[in-house]
């Protein structure tokens, strides 16, 4: 999946990847931080 308005030569931090190549915490709630994350890219 690729993201509008991020380089394909895009090299995510180690703190990123961190946060993202591991298991997620058991009250991680998917659809509240997708629902963040378009909301914050619709503000660019």
């Amino acid at each position: 999946m690729v993201f509008p308005k991020i380089p394909m030569d895009y090299k995510p931090s180690q703190k990123v990847l961190d946060m993202t190549c591991g298991p997620l915490p058991k009250d991680f709630d998917v659809d509240k931080e997708l629902e963040k994350m378009w909301e914050e890219r619709a503000e660019c």
